[in-house]
């Protein structure tokens, strides 16, 4: 799995999800029902960004089934943002709000910075797509305040552009132009 997340943050897509594959077989061999839900959850999330939603539909049956019989609350909560993120890209925000709203339910029971931070993010982006002052900068202040926990440096370059972008739109010019350097 690490392997695959840096091939991705590398931005080699397809070794990433090559990567995320094999972790899922040697898991599955293994029968580590945990570690080849997450294998199966990165693979999907990767995926998610680029493939067109027929062929995901399979793939999200499978995953769905491996998170369900992991049983990790953080798991379900990493697949519901997955999910949310790849329906606000098709601009279904009502679902993907729902996905988040779930997410964030199972990180009550079971609190994890990394996770609360990516569905902050997720939830950002949404209340950008909407145009929605309030709900953008509550949820980047939430984003915001996990950031000295989990040290993701990835998530703050999210939030950064996702606070120029807002700039922009808004009018702000100075600001954005500010933001982007």
């Amino acid at each position: 799995i690490a392997l695959g997340l840096l091939r991705k943050r590398e931005g080699r897509i397809d070794e990433a999800c090559a990567e995320f594959r094999q972790a899922a077989r040697l898991a599955k061999q293994s029968r580590d029902l945990r570690l080849f839900a997450w294998a199966h959850a990165h693979l999907f999330r990767v995926l998610a960004d680029g493939l067109l939603e027929p062929h995901l539909t399979a793939l999200l049956a499978e995953v769905r089934r491996s998170v369900s019989s992991a049983g990790d609350p953080h798991l379900a909560a990493f697949l519901h943002d997955s999910v949310a993120a790849m329906e606000a890209q098709r601009g279904r925000t009502s679902e993907a709000e729902r996905h988040l709203r779930v997410a964030r339910s199972l990180l009550q029971l079971r609190r994890n910075a990394w996770l609360e931070q990516l569905v902050a993010i997720n939830s950002s982006c949404i209340a950008l797509i909407e145009c929605d002052s309030r709900r953008f900068e509550k949820h980047v202040s939430e984003g915001r305040k996990l950031s000295p926990i989990t040290g993701h440096t990835a998530s703050d370059a999210a939030m950064d552009t996702n606070d120029a972008h807002f700039a922009l739109i808004s009018g702000e010019f100075g600001r954005a132009s500010t933001l982007l350097q």
